[in-house]
C-alpha cells in the first residue's frame, strides 16, 4: 500500500534522475529504488538506471532482486565490467552458479590482466565441486599472476588447488604440493588440507602415515565426521577391523545423514561376523538411495 502510494506520488512530482540520485546518496535506498522503477518504466534499457536499481536492492541487503536489473544491465553493456562483476556478485550470493559462471568467464575475457576475476572464478568452481575446473582455473592464475597476488590470496590459491586436485582424482599431483603448505604455519590447522593429505597418502598405500595424519587432525577438532570416515578406512587396511568399526560408527553418529560411512559399515560388520547389524547398515542404504530417487 505504502509503495503504491510512494509511486503514484513520484509519478504526480514527476520524479527525475537526479531526485531518485538525490534519495540513493541520502541512503534512502528503498525510496530510491521505487524512483529508479519508475524512471525504468519510460526508460527500460536506460543502463544507469538499471544499474542504480540494483545498487539499492543491494543496500537493502537483497541480492536475488537486484540480480535481474545487473542481468539487463549486462545485456544492453555488455562491455561493463562492473556490471559483470555485480552480476557475478548478486548470481552466486543466491545459488545461481551458472548465471555466476557465466559472468566470472566473461570477466575474465574482458579484463584478462585482472587476477581477481580469475580467484573469484576459481573460488565458485570449488564451492560447487568442479574440482577439475577449478584446479586448472587456479594453476593459471598462480603461473600467471603469483608475485602480483597478495601474500594471502597466494596461498589461499595454493591450498585450494592442492585440495582440488585431491578431490579432482589427481592424488599423485596434490602430493607434491600438499606437505610444502602444511609447513606453512597458517595452514596447519586446514582441516581440508589435513584430510586431503591423509586421502593422499592412503592412496600411496602409507598406511601408518595416513593414521598419524588423521590423529592429529582430529587432536584439532574431534567432532569430525570426515576425519572419522578415513581413520576407519585407513584402520580397515591395516586389517585392524574392530577399531574401525568404531570409528565408522563414530562418523555415522556426527553425521547421519552421510551415506559413505554407512557403506562402510556394512563391509565392517560382514567382515566381523555381525550379520544383523550389516543388514540393518544395507536397509538403510536402500531406504536412503529410494528417498533419494523419489527426490529426483
Amino acid at each position: 500500500m505504502l509503495a503504491d502510494l510512494f509511486l503514484l506520488f513520484m509519478a504526480l512530482a514527476g520524479v527525475t534522475t537526479a531526485s531518485a540520485n538525490a534519495l540513493f546518496e541520502a541512503g534512502r535506498y528503498r525510496d530510491a529504488a521505487f524512483a529508479y522503477l519508475e524512471l525504468l518504466r519510460n526508460a527500460p534499457r536506460d543502463s544507469e538506471l538499471l544499474h542504480k536499481e540494483g545498487l539499492c536492492f543491494l543496500r537493502l541487503g537483497a541480492p536475488k532482486q537486484a540480480a535481474p536489473f545487473f542481468q539487463r544491465e549486462v545485456e544492453v553493456s555488455p562491455m561493463n565490467v562492473e556490471a559483470m562483476r555485480l552480476l557475478a556478485e548478486t548470481a552466486e550470493a543466491t545459488g545461481m552458479f551458472a548465471e555466476a559462471h557465466d559472468a566470472l568467464e566473461k570477466l575474465t575475457e574482458l579484463a584478462p590482466a585482472d587476477p581477481d576475476n580469475f580467484v573469484h572464478l576459481g573460488r565458485l568452481l570449488y564451492r560447487n565441486g568442479y574440482y577439475s575446473g577449478a584446479a586448472a582455473v587456479f594453476g593459471k592464475v598462480l603461473a600467471r599472476n603469483s608475485e602480483s597476488l597478495a601474500p594471502a590470496v597466494k596461498n589461499e590459491c595454493e591450498v585450494l588447488r592442492a585440495i582440488a586436485l585431491e578431490q579432482g582424482g589427481n592424488p599423485a599431483a596434490a602430493g607434491r604440493l600438499i606437505p610444502a603448505l602444511l609447513n606453512r604455519p597458517q595452514n596447519k590447522a586446514n582441516l581440508d588440507l589435513l584430510l586431503a593429505h591423509v586421502h593422499v597418502l592412503y592412496e600411496q598405500g602409507e598406511y601408518e602415515n595416513a593414521l598419524g595424519q588423521v590423529d592429529a587432525t582430529l587432536q584439532i577438532r574431534d567432532a569430525n565426521a570426515t576425519a572419522h570416515f578415513w581413520k576407519a578406512r585407513v584402520l580397515q587396511q591395516m586389517a585392524r577391523y574392530d577399531a574401525a568399526t568404531i570409528e565408522a560408527e563414530r562418523s555415522v553418529a556426527l553425521e547421519p545423514g552421510s551415506p559413505a560411512p554407512h557403506n562402510l559399515l556394512v563391509r565392517l560388520y560382514s567382515r566381523t561376523g555381525r550379520a544383523k547389524d550389516a543388514a540393518r547398515e544395507a536397509e538403510w542404504l536402500r531406504t536412503h538411495e529410494n528417498a533419494a530417487e523419489g527426490g529426483h
